[in-house]
């Protein structure tokens, strides 16, 4: 997370964040073995946040999440046998 201020009164921020998931799906037909199916990916996100300071008592921020917000990945198909 970087963050600056400002002579002018507000401050930003930049966040970047590395994700890596995994999701596993399991199928029955009744006319086909059961698959499993396994989703890898990869990706990363970008947060930008600004904060204006009004008076000593009261600030007002902005909150952008997953400015972009990207997953990369690859699908696995296995066969289970009985």
């Amino acid at each position: 997370m970087a963050c600056k201020q400002n002579d002018k009164g507000y401050s930003t921020g930049l966040k970047l964040s590395y994700l890596y998931g995994v999701i596993r799906t399991c199928s029955v037909d009744s006319l086909d073995k059961p698959k499993l199916n396994i989703h890898f990916g990869n990706g990363f996100t970008c947060d930008l946040s600004f904060l204006f300071i009004i008076s000593d008592n009261f600030t007002f921020g902005l909150n952008f999440k997953n400015i972009p917000g990207l997953c990369f990945g690859k699908i696995m198909l296995q066969g289970l046998s009985h």
